[in-house]
């Protein structure tokens, strides 16, 4: 994902503008992507914005808590974060 790139670049704001876009594509169809939530929740927490980010944190967890994606292929701990942090 481009988002990630930006942010391990630490280019968080332009991460940011990318990720919004995406957000607005999927709300023009009523829709939320887990990962780009979390991607979102991730880049505002690394600049500090919690309160902003906490709410990315929990559509994300919501999102993807029964992903199987993410269950099967990712440590258990990354969605304990995300409810952590989203609550």
């Amino acid at each position: 994902m481009v988002a990630r790139g930006l942010r391990a670049a630490k280019k968080n704001e332009d991460a940011i503008k990318v990720l919004a876009e995406l957000e607005t594509e999927y709300a023009s169809i009523d829709d939320c992507d887990g990962y780009v939530c979390e991607e979102m929740a991730e880049n505002l927490h690394e600049l500090g914005q919690d309160e902003a980010a906490k709410p990315y944190f929990k559509k994300a967890w919501t999102a993807l808590q029964n992903d199987t994606l993410m269950c099967e292929h990712h440590p258990e701990h990354r969605l304990e974060r995300l409810h952590e942090l989203g609550n």
